[in-house]
């Protein structure tokens, strides 16, 4: 677990100071105790918090039975390949996206998840498709219970709450 809270945090840290320091969100006067480059350091918590939080949730559920472990190694291949190169288009759309204002953000989101999307599919392909549903319901609900939160903090002003503005 903390392999993975390292190198979520090593991974992100980047991409979330240059967006602070682009002006896609920030952080109200006398919100902030300390920060690291342009980010508070609740936003490193939050990025292990989480890396923690799925990875606890996945390792209560129950994983689906193996399926079709019995595929053929050119079938393994060409689903590594389908799976790298959807990541690459999303990274494309990603990078197009980042032309304009209005997507500005989508775009640095789809950017930044590409590579990490086609590291998976490369390595574990059948894996995440022998195990799809677990994977699937293991990434959904945490990822939308910190959505939530998230938008909720936003709204209340609180905190690590995020004010979205125009990139400069």
């Amino acid at each position: 677990m903390a392999l993975l809270v390292t190198v979520a945090v090593v991974y992100t840290t980047p991409w979330d100071n240059f967006l602070i320091a682009r002006g896609v969100w920030g952080y109200g006067p006398g919100r902030i105790l300390a920060r690291v480059g342009y980010a508070p350091v609740s936003e490193y918590a939050f990025f292990g918090a989480q890396t923690v939080l799925t990875a606890l949730w996945l390792s209560h559920l129950r994983a689906d039975p193996p399926g079709a472990s019995h595929r053929g190694r050119q079938t393994r291949t060409r689903e590594r390949l389908l799976g790298v190169g959807l990541a690459g288009a999303i990274g494309v759309v990603g990078l197009w996206c980042l032309r304009s204002d209005p997507t500005f953000y989508l775009g640095a989101i789809l950017t930044w998840a590409a590579p990490v999307l086609a590291l998976q599919w490369a390595v574990g392909a059948p894996a995440l498709l022998d195990r799809r549903r677990t994977v699937l319901l293991g990434v959904a609900v945490p990822t939308l219970y910190l959505s939530v939160v998230d938008r909720i903090a936003i709204h209340q002003g609180s905190g690590s709450c995020r004010r979205r503005t125009r990139p400069a």
